[in-house]
């Protein structure tokens, strides 16, 4: 009889173990998750060029907002599920949308509605992201020199994203390419 029990307990851990591993290795065919192939001004409303270097500016008044399309990819396996993206002084909402390429017209796709998160994105797939960001007028004033004129602060498009794949929840901070400076804000 404990024979038995001995066989029976040994093969018992044998199969956790086993189940274990095999688990492991079907949560890391999840993600990663990265920025996506496209971004840029969803519409130039509050939006201005600098006169130096053409680049974008949110319009230097209180409280202005603006619209950012980016994009985000899932290079796993597995569809994942995005919970929420995290908001900072900077972005003031994030909305997600569907992502479905139009043979022959922009390489933004379709526009699909917008909605709020949680979002799945499929196995090597993608989708649209609608960043509002906005001017925080508290931010940007603790952000002047000893002589008084403001630094200069950017939003690049950065965003800690929170997704779940089949075992655990994880969060990836997904970075825009380097040489985009990104938004002009203070």
């Amino acid at each position: 009889m404990w024979i038995a029990l001995a066989v029976a307990l040994s093969a018992l851990v044998s199969g956790g173990i086993v189940t274990l591993i095999v688990l492991r290795h079907l949560d890391h065919q999840y993600g990663p998750i990265e920025s996506g192939p496209f971004g840029g001004p969803y519409q130039l409303k509050n939006l201005e060029y600098t006169k130096h270097d053409r680049a974008l500016r949110l319009v230097d008044r209180p409280g202005a907002t603006a619209e950012i399309l980016e994009s985000l990819e899932n290079r796993g396996a597995h569809s994942v599920k995005i919970t929420s993206i995290d908001k900072t002084p900077f972005i003031a909402d994030v909305k997600w949308s569907v992502y479905r390429p139009k043979p022959g017209g922009n390489v933004a796709g379709e526009d699909t509605p917008w909605q709020s998160f949680p979002a799945t994105i499929p196995a090597n797939g993608s989708i649209r992201l609608l960043v509002t960001i906005q001017r925080d007028d508290e931010f940007c004033s603790s952000l002047t020199n000893p002589s008084g004129s403001e630094l200069g602060h950017y939003f690049p498009g950065n965003h800690a994203v929170h997704w779940d794949s089949l075992l655990s929840s994880h969060t990836t901070d997904v970075t825009r390419t380097a040489t985009d400076l990104g938004v002009g804000i203070c």
